[in-house]
């Protein structure tokens, strides 16, 4: 349900009320599986589609992430063929100390795995901290890449 509770952030998932979003909007672009939940008018609406795209191939693995829906990560690391070891969920956008990546590295040395992370967590370690852990990039793919193409398109034709 893109408009969750229909309330504006903190109280709610929006950034701003719907009503006024839609009001400047071409086209509705929902993730994910299901309804709109939300009545949009006659704009486009486009569903865009996510998974990852590890950067390794399935294997033993500890993974860690601090983004807003951890076990989604994990989940989709699982029905890539990947055994996970060990899961460490942070607090979204998590700052990452040299203490936290001590006990994962324990973990994945105990267990002879690697550290796989998400390109959002592995952007906020240090530069030192990367060499061994890798990502597992997020991949948007549009139901209709044609039709978004061509609204986009015919948009920029008609700016000023």
């Amino acid at each position: 349900d893109p408009a969750g509770n229909g309330r504006v952030f903190p109280a709610g998932p929006l950034r701003e009320p719907l009503a006024r979003a839609l009001s400047r909007a071409d086209a509705v672009i929902l993730t994910g599986e299901g309804d709109s939940g939300s009545n949009i008018g006659e704009r486009p609406v486009f569903r865009v589609m996510t998974d990852i795209e590890p950067t390794i191939a399935p294997q033993k693995i500890v993974a860690f992430c601090g983004i807003a829906r951890p076990q989604r990560f994990f989940d989709a690391l699982a029905a890539r063929g990947f055994t996970l070891e060990a899961r460490a969920a942070f607090s979204d956008h998590h700052a990452y100390g040299d203490a936290d990546l001590a006990v994962l590295r324990r973990k994945a040395k105990k267990a002879g795995a690697r550290l796989i992370t998400t390109e959002k967590d592995f952007v906020r370690l240090a530069a030192a901290d990367r060499e061994d852990i890798a990502t597992a990039p997020l991949r948007m793919s549009v139901d209709d890449p044609q039709g978004l193409v061509t609204l986009a398109l015919a948009k920029i034709e008609r700016a000023p």
